[in-house]
């Protein structure tokens, strides 16, 4: 379960991280008394729970009610990243001195968690860390171990930090593993997190996703609640489970959670990013596959797709067939190579090959992933 900003701000605040006092509207109407609230200006913020909402000119700074309307003009109706907006976030200014990236995440591979810091705040942390590993500050954390505030402490000392700020970065860091770990959380984000003109500081953002196994223990909070996108909705209709990803260039159908989740980190070591997760369920069908062809690739990041199959009872010759049909039928054609293992397998080679779809016949999902990596360099 991934929260909005608003709501992910209030557990936050609950977990004694300082946020910016802000108001939640769902119309135009409130706005004179959330100016009057804010000092006179405010910061409107469309509450999608998803990224890049300043780049589509979805966070404006507001000194009067008139600037406001035609804010809440521009969205009326309007979605982004595939999610409607129905709320906005109004928000007292912040006179801004330096941002901070900082972040508690679940590392289900290895069963531990990753604290991430960077003083290169507010901007894509996957980029900085691509393109400048060194201003990233990835530490393993044990969930067995008794972590304190002075383990960050040491953390940053040894980093650079000192005095007031040094404290007031650990007292957050600590505050946010804390909550974290009492609310079951995969992901708890602050980006950016900022120090104030005065020394104060603050979770300008936030970005929280709680295990859908943990609800209830945030069953007494009304959160705001995110509603499946249009692609998420089609592919209900499918039958399958799908959930979109924000700017992944390689889209995946794999037949399992298990090995759509490995053939998404192998995608991430290439140097990639998936633009989706999709398993197909129990039940593969030509036309389940055949459609799943097609939801990918609406996506318009997507600019590849790796299908990754293992046959136990389903017949892989059923998911050439719906594979076959997919291609055929695209309006945008992509590079796609499958990987099939299992059930009828030879089969499936044989139809993919006649009709020039490339096929990997071993076991090893990194082989699917350096044929797409090949392809989209050659097409750059």
């Amino acid at each position: 379960m991934q929260l909005f900003e608003c709501d992910g701000k209030r557990l936050l605040k609950e977990w004694g991280i300082a946020v910016p006092k802000g108001l939640l509207l769902t119309s135009a109407d409130g706005l004179p008394d959330a100016l009057s609230q804010l000092g006179g200006k405010a910061v409107l913020k469309i509450q999608v729970p998803t990224g890049k909402r300043g780049k589509a000119g979805g966070i404006k700074l507001i000194s009067n009610v008139g600037e406001g309307n035609d804010f809440f003009k521009q969205w009326a109706g309007k979605s982004h990243g595939g999610y409607e907006v129905e709320s906005v976030l109004a928000e007292e200014p912040l006179a801004i001195s330096k941002e901070f990236y900082m972040s508690v995440v679940l590392n289900a591979r290895e069963g531990n968690f990753f604290f991430i810091f960077s003083a290169e705040g507010g901007v894509d942390i996957e980029e900085t860390s691509r393109q400048h590993p060194d201003k990233v500050l990835k530490v393993k954390l044990d969930p067995a171990a008794c972590i304190k505030e002075f383990h960050f402490r040491n953390i940053l000392l040894e980093h650079g930090y000192s005095g007031s700020l040094l404290l007031s970065l650990s007292n957050a860091a600590a505050n946010l593993y804390k909550g974290f770990v009492a609310a079951n959380a995969l992901l708890a984000e602050i980006n950016p997190l900022v120090m104030l003109e005065d020394g104060t500081v603050m979770a300008a953002d936030a970005k929280i996703e709680i295990d859908d196994s943990a609800k209830f223990r945030l069953s007494s909070k009304n959160f705001l609640e995110v509603k499946a996108d249009e692609l998420e909705r089609e592919a209900k209709d499918i039958g399958v489970t799908y959930i979109k990803l924000d700017e992944g260039n390689v889209a995946i159908i794999a037949s399992g959670a298990g090995l759509s989740m490995n053939t998404m980190d192998l995608i991430y070591e290439a140097g990639m990013k998936p633009a989706n997760f999709l398993e197909t369920g129990g039940g593969i069908t030509s036309e389940l596959v055949r459609r799943s062809v097609h939801l990918v690739l609406k996506n318009e990041s997507a600019r590849a797709v790796i299908v990754n199959l293992y046959g136990g009872v389903n017949s892989l010759l059923e998911a050439a067939k719906g594979i076959v049909a997919g291609v055929q039928e695209l309006k945008r054609p992509v590079p796609l190579v499958v990987k099939a293992l299992g059930n009828q397998q030879e089969e499936c080679f044989a139809l993919l090959e006649e009709h020039n779809i490339p096929v990997i016949k071993s076991y090893r999902t990194e082989d699917a992933v350096a044929y797409i990596q090949r392809q989209l360099e050659v097409a750059k």
